[in-house]
């Protein structure tokens, strides 16, 4: 079946906003304990540092999906109460990578 280009447009775009964040969670996150709180806001910034832009919203509806979570638990974080993902620590090799020129 042959899509029409917009529609073929959206489907690519679509594919490589799914691979971006599975394999940012591949290689961003380590399993952590209950008590291990990242909000999403950050995983989106540090998402974005690394792969492309993707916005809050269409990233968090990924993560979602991805790591099979209904709703995301809320907890104070920097302050302020945010969306959460729980049981997972950043990789400590990722933030490395980050931080090099």
């Amino acid at each position: 079946m042959n899509e029409p280009p917009q529609i073929k447009k959206h489907i690519d775009s679509y594919r490589e906003d799914i691979d971006s964040v599975q394999t940012f969670i591949q290689e961003a996150l380590v399993p952590g304990t209950k008590k291990d709180r990242i909000a999403v806001s950050h995983l989106n910034m540090y998402h974005n540092n690394s792969y492309n832009n993707i916005d809050k919203v269409k990233f968090s509806q990924r993560l979602k999906s991805v790591l099979n979570i209904e709703k995301y638990p809320r907890y104070h974080i920097d302050g302020s109460k945010q969306n959460c993902i729980v049981g997972y620590k950043i990789n400590p090799e990722f933030t490395q990578e980050e931080e090099e020129p």
